[in-house]
C-alpha cells in the first residue's frame, strides 16, 4: 500500500516530525511504501520513507502556504497514492491527523492573552482568514476523517464545527517506554555532570519549540520566586534571545539554562527532578509522554492534552499560566514526588507505541474499506 504523509516542513527537534519517524518505521515494516510529501525534509534522520518535494514558495507566509498547497495538489494527481494522510490543513486528504491542534481554537487562545491592537491585527490578518477558510472547508470534506491525538482536540472538533463521533477516532501519540524509562542512579549523576547540575539539586526541566506558546517566559518569572531549584530548557526557538535576556535581567544565569537543541533529551529527563509545561496549547506533547515514561511528575495547564489523563493516574499538577501558578505546582510536585513518580511511569505505559500502531493500521483498513466504495478525488474542495 502507498501511504502518502503530508507535513509542510520538516524541523529535527519538532514534536510532528518525531511522531511521524517513530510511526513510519514501525509502518513500513508492516509493508506499507510511505512517501512524505514536504517543502523540506532531511531524509537522513528517519528511514523507512521516501520524499518528494512540494515546493512552498513566496515573499509571505501567506503567500508560502499558497504555493505548497498548490504543489501538494500537484503531486498527488499524477502519483497513485492508495491513501493521503494530512498532517497539516490541507481539503482532501482520507486522514487528518490535528497534531497541532485546531487553528480557531488556538486563535481564541491566543486573542486571549492579547492586547487589544494584537486582537484587531489577528482578525485582518489574511493569513488566518485563509487557514480558517481551509479548515472549514476540510470538515465540510465529507469524506475525511479526523484524527485527534487527545480528547481536547475530540471536543473542539465537536465544540467548533459539529463534527460527528463517525469522523473522528482519537489515537494518541505514543512512547517508546524501553528507550525512556526512569533513570538510574548512575545515569542521574552522569547527566548532572554533563549539563552541569550539582548532583544535590532539585531539578526543573522544560523541552520543546514554540517557546511563548509553551510559557517558557511565565516558568522563568516563577523561578525568580524558587531560589532553591535549577530550569534546564532544552530546544530551539526564535524566541531564545528574548528568553535569555529575560534570564539575566531576573538574575537567575546561574539557575536557568538554555541548552539549545540536543542529541539524546533522555540526558534532559535523568537530570530532572520535575518536567513542565505550562502551555497556552499544546494538542499532546510528545515531551510530556517521554517525561511521563522517565517517570517524572509532569506540571502543566489544562490547555494540554495529556492534562486529563495526568489529573486521572495523579502524575503531576495542573497550574495556571501565570508565575505564582507555575511557582506553587513545582512545590507541590517536589513535595510528592515520589508519588507522583510512580504514577507517571504507570500512566506512560498505556501510550505505547505497539498499541499506537495497531490503532493506526486499524483505521487504514476502515478508511480504505469506505474508499472502495466512492469515487474520491483529492483534487475535491481545493481552495486557490
Amino acid at each position: 500500500m502507498r501511504l502518502a504523509i503530508i507535513r509542510k516542513r520538516y524541523t529535527p527537534y519538532g514534536g510532528a516530525e518525531r511522531f511521524i519517524g517513530q510511526l513510519a518505521v514501525p509502518l513500513s515494516k508492516e509493508g506499507l511504501d510511505i512517501t512524505i510529501v514536504a517543502d523540506s525534509w532531511n531524509g537522513q534522520t528517519v528511514t523507512g520513507m521516501q520524499w518528494i518535494q512540494a515546493k512552498a514558495a513566496g515573499l509571505t507566509r501567506l503567500g508560502r502556504e499558497k504555493t505548497f498547497h498548490q504543489a501538494v495538489q500537484a503531486i498527488l494527481s499524477r502519483e497513485s497514492f492508495d491513501l493521503v494522510q494530512s498532517h497539516e490543513r490541507f481539503i482532501g486528504a482520507d486522514i487528518c491527523r490535528l497534531g497541532d491542534g485546531l487553528h480557531r481554537a488556538w486563535i481564541d487562545r491566543y486573542r486571549s492573552i492579547s492586547p487589544v491592537w494584537r486582537k484587531w491585527a489577528i482578525a485582518a490578518d489574511p493569513f488566518h482568514r485563509r487557514i480558517l477558510s481551509i479548515e472549514s472547508a476540510m470538515v465540510a470534506h465529507p469524506q475525511t476523517q479526523f484524527v485527534a491525538n487527545s480528547t481536547l482536540i475530540r471536543d473542539e472538533l465537536q465544540q467548533y464545527y459539529g463534527l460527528s463521533n463517525s469522523r473522528i477516532t482519537v489515537i494518541p501519540n505514543g512512547v517508546d517506554t524501553a528507550h525512556f524509562r526512569p533513570a538510574t542512579a548512575t545515569q542521574i549523576v552522569g547527566a548532572r555532570v554533563a549539563l552541569g547540575v550539582p548532583t544535590d539539586a532539585f531539578v526543573v526541566s522544560a523541552v520543546g519549540s514554540g517557546f511563548k506558546r509553551k510559557g517558557f517566559f511565565e516558568l522563568i518569572k516563577a523561578m525568580a520566586t524558587l531560589p532553591d531549584v535549577i530550569l534546564l530548557i532544552a530546544g530551539k526557538d526564535k524566541a531564545a534571545h528574548q528568553l535569555k535576556r529575560l534570564i539575566d535581567r531576573l538574575g537567575l544565569s546561574r539557575r536557568a539554562t538554555l541548552l539549545g537543541p540536543v542529541q539524546d533529551v533522555r540526558e534532559v529527563y535523568w537530570a530532572s527532578d520535575v518536567f513542565a509545561l505550562p502551555s497556552l496549547y499544546d494538542p499532546s506533547s510528545n515531551a510530556v509522554l517521554e517525561a511521563l515514561a522517565s517517570g517524572l511528575p509532569v506540571l502543566t495547564t489544562l490547555n494540554v492534552g495529556s492534562a486529563r489523563e495526568i489529573i486521572q493516574a495523579q502524575a503531576g499538577v495542573i497550574c495556571s499560566r501565570t508565575a505564582g501558578s507555575i511557582a506553587r505546582g513545582i512545590l507541590e510536585c517536589k513535595e510528592k514526588k515520589a508519588y507522583f513518580s510512580g504514577n507517571s511511569r504507570e500512566l506512560a505505559l498505556a501510550f505505547s507505541q505497539k498499541e499506537i500502531l495497531v490503532q493506526w493500521l486499524a483505521l487504514y483498513e476502515r478508511v480504505l474499506a469506505s474508499r472502495k466504495n466512492r469515487g474520491h478525488s483529492i483534487s475535491q474542495g481545493v481552495i486557490s
